[in-house]
């Protein structure tokens, strides 16, 4: 990594670990990582089903089929617009952004359809 490189990083760190600068998550750097991070919004079905998967039975193992869909069906909608937002601020292409909506509209309504992997807890 050259030196400016290692600036972005550092500001994208600062940007969305530092919690008493709350407004340093508002830069470009913070934004760009943190959609980085939720790699989800490129993910494949199976990737993106693993990490379903993944959060139900370590983080939430008592949630119900149903209260899982309901969950995603508040959620992605929400994370849909702000990722539209915050990427068409940054000036990212309208088709780079489609992409991304487009693969998480197509997860989020193969959730809708499936049935209930998780009959122990329904």
């Amino acid at each position: 990594l050259d030196d400016s490189d290692k600036a972005f990083l550092d500001r994208a760190i600062k940007g969305t670990i530092m919690v008493p600068a709350l407004q340093q998550r508002d830069t470009p750097e913070a934004k760009l990582l943190h959609y980085a991070d939720m790699a989800y919004m490129t993910a494949d079905w199976e990737t993106f089903w693993h990490g379903a998967e993944a959060f139900h039975h370590e983080e939430h193992p008592d949630m119900s089929w149903e209260d899982f869909q309901q969950f995603e069906a508040d959620f992605l909608p929400k994370y849909m617009k702000s990722l539209r937002d915050d990427f068409q601020s940054l000036g990212i292409a309208e088709d780079e952004i489609q992409k991304r909506l487009d693969t998480l509209e197509s997860h989020l309504k193969r959730i809708m359809k499936k049935a209930n992997p998780w009959p122990s807890s329904a």
